[in-house]
């Protein structure tokens, strides 16, 4: 079944939501994890919970890991021509590699990843204007910037700076990943 499919798909909340989606054994494995468990130890119990669910990945799931591998090593890409160029994969190829696995188009991706850095620098103390930072986060201009910071955030970026700057730059949304 194609990730798209379930986008947007909204399911109650309840404590057994895991057991209701996914199988006992990878619910088991899931709840083991825990902050203190080294992140290498962490991967592995991911990878054998998720591996449970029985589909091995294929071809095209590995081709898209490396196209986002790609992204997330090179936070200067902020246009789909740009992840294009580096991959060797067309647009249509991409959208249907996003579509099947992420849910998502790649140029949804990058606009994610260039806010959450927008969202770490303001946290690391910015101290250009709002201007800068949105073209230097790949917006045209401030407008746009604010308008997708907001729908995502919920403030303004201007009055996210202002708490930030209040809370000492201390914010759960501090670090890039």
């Amino acid at each position: 079944m194609s990730a798209r499919r379930q986008a947007d798909r909204g399911l109650p909340f309840s404590k057994r939501i895991f057991s209701e989606v996914l199988p006992e054994r990878t619910v088991a494995a899931l709840r083991t994890l825990a902050p203190d468990v080294p992140l290498d130890d962490r991967r592995e119990v991911v990878d054998d919970a998720l591996a449970a669910l029985g589909a091995a990945p294929d071809a095209d799931y590995d081709a898209l890991l490396d196209v986002v591998g790609t992204m997330l090593a090179d936070r200067s890409m902020v246009r789909v021509a740009q992840v294009e160029a580096a991959s060797g994969l067309g647009t249509r190829s991409l959208q249907r590699l996003f579509a099947r696995y992420v849910g998502v188009s790649p140029k949804w991706v990058l606009a994610r990843y260039r806010m959450h850095d927008a969202v770490a620098d303001l946290d690391a103390g910015w101290d250009g204007t709002l201007t800068e930072l949105a073209v230097r986060s790949g917006w045209y201009d401030q407008a746009h910037f604010t308008r997708d910071f907001t729908a995502l955030v919920g403030v303004t970026p201007g009055r996210y700076r202002e708490r930030a700057a209040a809370a000492g730059g201390d914010s759960p949304a501090s670090g890039r990943p």
